[in-house]
């Protein structure tokens, strides 16, 4: 799974371990959730899991919470990097600029 890039790739994967006899652990749902295949992750949460003693509320909610916390990160990375309010790029006349 971890070369697998394309949801409709994973999805056939994962059907087919399970068609197998496969059997998934918690971080298998965690992979695919984190790598945004949400086809194999949907399938695996309404196909697989509900017929394991695996909690998988507490895997989707860790995972969001991770990606909340990356996101909350970028921008923040962002706003230091944002002029301060009132500032402007400067301006070069055309003979500066063009020099």
């Amino acid at each position: 799974m971890a070369s697998v890039t394309e949801d409709n790739e994973a999805l056939l994967i994962i059907m087919q371990a399970h068609a197998d006899g496969f059997k998934f652990s918690s971080e298998c749902l965690e992979l695919v959730l984190k790598k945004n295949l949400l086809k194999a992750s949907d399938y695996m949460l309404n196909e697989y899991y509900p017929h394991t003693n695996i909690d998988t509320e507490i895997i989707v909610r860790s995972v969001v919470n991770e990606v909340q916390r990356n996101q909350d990160y970028t921008i923040f990375q962002l706003k230091q990097r944002m002029l301060p309010i009132g500032e402007t790029f400067p301006k070069f006349a055309p003979v500066v600029y063009w020099a």
